[in-house]
């Protein structure tokens, strides 16, 4: 016998009712892009992709310079070191300090005047579920998500949004 469990996407509790709380007026009014920084990545044999400020660096290079871009992190971003093939953990990355992918962002992007950038940090709200209401209330925003989140694409898919997938 086959039981189905179902659940509200990739283990998450997001609905269109809890995402209408949020105050999507913390996302800057004019803004065209919503950009998500990648997490670094455990594989299933233990070893690590990491998201590092070079990728970082490659993929923002890429966004529209005079676009209203407004771009997020999350825990995961820039939260591994990888120096002379070992790993490290960033201990202090979004606990009271800016993680070394958001600080190369935020150097590309102080010439932007366009772009905003948001970084995550313990004790602090998220930006992730106001982005969510304004994707939802703005239907013409992109959302551009990274490929390794499947938690986020899933939350952003089964609300409705059709988000930009990258690698």
């Amino acid at each position: 016998k086959v039981k189905i469990i179902t659940i509200n996407g990739v283990l998450h509790n997001r609905t269109i009712e809890n995402i209408q709380k949020e105050n999507s007026a913390l996302i800057p009014a004019k803004t065209k892009i919503i950009f998500m920084l990648a997490g670094d990545t455990q594989q299933g044999d233990g070893s690590w992709i990491v998201f590092d400020k070079n990728t970082a660096k490659k993929i923002v290079s890429k966004l529209p310079k005079n676009s209203d871009i407004i771009i997020l992190n999350g825990p995961r971003t820039g939260k591994h070191i990888k120096e002379n093939n070992t790993i490290k953990v960033d201990e202090h990355a979004h606990r009271n300090k800016v993680d070394t992918v958001t600080e190369e962002v935020l150097t590309i992007s102080s010439s932007n005047k366009s772009w905003t950038v948001s970084d995550f940090q313990y004790g602090q709200n998220s930006l992730w579920g106001p982005a969510l209401k304004f994707c939802l209330k703005n239907h013409n925003v992109i959302l551009v998500l990274p490929g390794e989140s499947t938690s986020m694409i899933s939350e952003a898919l089964s609300l409705g949004i059709k988000p930009v997938i990258y690698n």
